[in-house]
């Protein structure tokens, strides 16, 4: 289940709202997100790297990155790549050895999987859009004030949800 937050800006009236993480389609998300890879649209070197790791997977999940520098925001998926610790131990999974089988990937993997099972092999890095520097992936708490798109005025969020 993913998280949002709502936003009216309290100096120019707009609204916005954040969506982070996972929701009820991730799969679909996750698939789409993998042939992306696999046709290179992230590039060579992501799409190299996803088809030469053995069970390599990808974080789908919408995050939050967030300009150090001068307050920029966009939501986006992760795309930050992963090798599983034991790629022995996870082929044990007949349900998981039927899938990479048939479908030639990891049909998806969500967080605590992947912060228990898995490391690193390529970070997702995005740029800001306003100052062309790189942007820090936020956390959930990160989105507690965020700057408005339009005026730049810090806002709090005015509600909370859960979406899936």
């Amino acid at each position: 289940m993913g998280n949002g937050r709502c936003y009216n800006c309290k100096n120019c009236g707009n609204s916005y709202m954040t969506m982070l993480g996972i929701g009820f389609l991730y799969s679909k998300q996750y698939k789409k997100t993998i042939n992306d890879i696999i046709s290179g649209k992230y590039g060579k070197r992501r799409q190299e790297l996803f088809n030469n790791t053995p069970l390599a997977t990808v974080n789908a999940e919408q995050a939050l990155f967030v300009c150090e520098s001068c307050g920029a925001w966009k939501q986006d998926v992760d795309l930050t790549l992963y090798a599983p610790n034991n790629p022995k131990k996870l082929l044990k999974s007949k349900s998981l050895k039927k899938a990479v089988e048939e479908q030639g990937y990891v049909l998806f993997v969500i967080g605590w999987e992947l912060k228990e099972n898995y490391h690193i092999i390529m970070e997702h890095y995005c740029f800001c859009p306003k100052c062309k520097k790189r942007m820090k992936k936020s956390s959930q708490d990160d989105t507690k004030v965020l700057k408005c798109p339009i005026c730049g005025t810090d806002n709090d969020p005015l509600d909370s949800f859960c979406w899936d």
